[in-house]
């Protein structure tokens, strides 16, 4: 079991060091408890896709939800082949924000990464949304 039980990114976990406790596990099933409250979009996202890479070549990754589940630990909740949720906790989505400072070039930028940071969150929605439904037998 690997545990995300703080903010994701520079105030707890961070990418590397997921990193290096996902290169430490052994066998070919993977629980990971999520009770976070989000944090790093980009950590996040780094933190899904190591996920979504080590359970490639027969592999399962199953997240499981302990508290709460938020902003980007939400997304990272999806990275599991297998999702489990308690009905006695929560999940949350949002978009995603930021704050810049500088010129108007700066300003523009740092829109344009928020979009960007958007467009990968909602890309992985998506794929949650079409496996429940193929699972569920919906066209």
């Amino acid at each position: 079991v690997l545990a995300l039980d703080e903010e994701i990114g520079f105030w707890g976990t961070q990418a590397k060091d997921f990193r290096a406790q996902l290169d430490s596990v052994e066998g070919n099933e993977l629980v990971v408890e999520i009770n976070s409250v989000g944090g790093d979009v980009m950590a996040g996202l780094g933190i899904y896709n190591m996920l979504r890479a080590w359970a490639k070549d027969g592999k399962t990754v199953t997240t499981r939800v302990t508290g709460v589940a938020a902003s980007i630990a939400s997304i990272i909740a999806l990275a599991g082949d297998k999702r489990e949720m308690p009905k006695n906790t929560f999940a949350m989505v949002h978009q995603a924000s930021t704050f810049a400072v500088g010129t108007a070039d700066d300003m523009r930028d740092a829109a344009e990464a928020l979009m960007l940071s958007m467009a990968e969150i909602n890309r992985a929605l998506l794929r949650a949304l079409m496996a429940a439904r193929q699972l569920d037998g919906v066209d």
